[in-house]
């Protein structure tokens, strides 16, 4: 639902996926593919890429974005 609405309003979607036949993948902007273990289900390489991801984009933004950024991710009871 949240990526139909997001494709519907032209917002850039980034998927991270295991499988490049995920149903969101059609309407994906960017498709970041995190290979999933044969052996035993793990988190552990998608929260790397998750917090890869929002190291960079803090390093790159100013104090008033990384503010932004701990007020949503308070707001939504995500440890960052």
């Amino acid at each position: 639902e949240a990526v139909n609405f997001a494709y519907s309003k032209g917002i850039p979607i980034i998927l991270i996926t295991s499988d490049l036949r995920n149903p969101s993948s059609a309407k994906a902007t960017y498709i970041l593919l995190v290979p999933a273990s044969h052996w035993h289900y793990s988190l552990v390489p998608t929260m790397n890429l998750v917090d890869a991801i929002i190291a960079n984009m803090g390093s790159m933004k100013s104090i008033d974005r990384m503010n932004e950024l701990e007020q949503i991710s308070t707001y939504h009871n995500i440890v960052l």
